[in-house]
């Protein structure tokens, strides 16, 4: 009987990490798909304008996922196990108060920003919404309702690119055309989770309340600094070069970071398990199943440095490829942000996310600092150093700060192994990026630990 709760215990994270995995690859691939269409539906100078509206609903939408996603939610919603309806109305009602305060900001400093009311309420409107299905979407990750998750954020993913490419194709328009159908889709989805929200009973707590604000504002800091490191880059680099220039940086970003929703697929799934492993203090799993990730991880991104240069032309016209420099370093950072998040759960599960948001407010520092200093003269690989190098430090002050407090649970040894191979091996590929065949065969030994990581993933799942 034991034997078969913990198979169910180990099991139940393996499938919803392959349910939100393939759900984030095919919406990956759909943004893949129509990718072509807008760099050539829009001007580079519109596609711009977009990537900095992304950009910067990006960073505020982060601020709200401290209240309404992530490790500070799940703590709650284990906390409050026998009264879940009245918790998450009250982590609800904080983040909607929360989206007012944030956007009353932004009109007032809107002229300074160089915003129109226009678009302040068009974050607004999209804070409220992104609110209400993050919220639920938190509770059907805890619970392991993963077909539900996928099938929603598979609807948002999926409709939201494909209205905007119809409406360009039979009535132009600007970023904003974008922008709106972002908006309809999200409002649809949040309709069905306000349904289901207030479907489960409970009301809002002011005791509630104030745990869900306390919690979440001590991991404001680290949510805050992870957007920011994340869109920085661009925000400095449409500074210095302009829209056009970040048009092109954006289409290499998005295809550099193509492999950030394994992290996000597997971290939806992984963050609950370890938190229930934490408090069964079997620490032993959670360094084998975070090797086994790194290191698939690490032969993915590989395969995704080697074949950039076909990808980049299916995506764009061919003088979008002038930032293909920066694919390598943006990828590789994948990698840290991976140990940043396994991290952050630990520590905030161990009451310390304070310690979570020192590593990430350090990163996001270094971040700008080396923006600042490397974009002017290095353009587009100068941005995806300075985004590499953050992670790293980001990612090495979380294990310090872990390995303080006595509640390390990753094998440094293992994991620089394989970070060190897989930069050996983007460089060879990019040295070789005028050789097709060689290039082919390079992929020989990666294609190997990957085969090598999904029979470890099997073997673990057995036993």
């Amino acid at each position: 009987m034991a034997r078969k709760s913990i198979l169910k215990n180990i099991k139940l994270p393996a499938q919803a990490s392959v349910w939100y995995i393939g759900v984030s690859l095919i919406s990956k691939a759909i943004g893949i798909a129509v990718t072509p269409f807008f760099t050539r539906l829009q001007s580079e100078e519109e596609y711009g304008a977009f990537t900095l509206y992304i950009s910067l609903l990006g960073v505020v939408s982060v601020i709200l996922s401290a209240f309404t996603s992530g490790s500070s939610i799940y703590k709650g919603l284990d906390d409050f196990s026998n009264e879940k309806g009245s918790y998450l109305k009250s982590v609800l009602s904080a983040s909607i108060v929360f989206s007012g305060v944030v956007c009353t900001l932004l009109f007032a400093f809107s002229t300074f920003l160089g915003l129109n009311r226009e678009v302040v309420a068009l974050i607004f409107l999209q804070l409220i919404f992104d609110s209400v299905v993050a919220v639920y979407l938190s509770d059907a990750r805890f619970s392991y309702s993963y077909k539900e998750v996928a099938l929603i954020s598979l609807f948002e993913s999926t409709f939201s690119p494909l209205i905007a490419m119809f409406w360009l194709c039979a009535i132009g328009g600007g970023y904003k055309v974008r922008a709106y159908s972002l908006l309809l889709v999200s409002f649809i989805s949040a309709i069905y989770a306000l349904y289901k929200l207030f479907s489960g009973g409970g009301k809002v707590r002011f005791s509630m309340l104030k745990y869900s604000v306390k919690s979440s504002l001590a991991l404001l800091p680290h949510s805050l600094s992870g957007a920011l490191s994340a869109q920085a880059d661009k925000l400095i680099f449409t500074a210095a070069l302009g829209n056009a220039a970040l048009a092109r940086y954006s289409v290499a970003h998005s295809l550099g970071a193509g492999l950030s929703f394994v992290v996000g697929g597997v971290g939806s799934a992984l963050g609950p398990w370890i938190m229930r492993r934490l408090r069964a203090g079997e620490t032993e799993r959670i360094s084998e199943i975070s090797e086994l990730i790194f290191k698939g991880l690490g032969a993915a991104t590989v395969f995704l440095v080697t074949l950039a240069p076909e990808a980049m032309l299916i995506l764009a016209p061919y003088e979008y490829s002038e930032a293909l420099v920066a694919v390598l370093p943006i990828s590789l950072s994948v990698l840290p942000s991976l140990v940043i998040l396994i991290s952050t759960v630990v520590l905030v599960h161990e009451g310390r996310s304070k310690y979570a948001s020192y590593s990430s407010v350090v990163a996001l520092l270094l971040g700008i600092l080396l923006n600042l200093l490397l974009i002017p003269p290095m353009r587009y690989f100068g941005a995806g150093l300075s985004l590499l190098f953050s992670q790293i430090v980001g990612a090495a002050l979380s294990l310090y700060l872990c390995y303080k407090s006595e509640i390390l649970t990753l094998p440094l040894k293992s994991l620089l192994y394989y970070f060190i191979l897989t930069v050996l091996f983007g460089a060879m590929a990019v040295s070789l990026y005028h050789h097709l065949a060689l290039r082919v065969l390079l992929l020989c030994a990666p294609a190997v630990m990957l085969l090598g990581s999904f029979f470890s993933a099997g073997r673990l799942i057995r036993e």
